[in-house]
């Protein structure tokens, strides 16, 4: 689920935050958010604490594809072998 003002004025800077609740076994994400050029310019992507519940070592990425403003693709991965997931709330 996406959480994002209603309103905003030109110039603000508008927060946008992929929420999930009951996760199992979660080892990778991927998301992109595709938004219109025009109106709104990419800033930055922040990881969030989802993957760090243990301490595991983590991968995050965050860009525009191909470097062409439109669409943000986002991914994460824990750094576990063998593999493994974790529970969230």
């Amino acid at each position: 689920m996406l959480d994002a003002p209603a309103n905003a004025e030109e110039g603000d800077e508008i927060r946008v935050r992929v929420n999930a609740s009951m996760i199992e076994d979660l080892y990778a994400y991927g998301v992109d958010l595709v938004y219109n050029p025009n109106f709104f310019r990419y800033v930055r992507t922040e990881e969030t604490a989802i993957l760090r519940g243990d301490g595991a070592e983590r991968f995050f990425q965050a860009a525009l594809e191909d470097g062409v403003a439109g669409k943000v693709v986002v991914g994460a991965s824990r750094l576990t072998n063998p593999p493994t997931g974790i529970d969230a709330n």
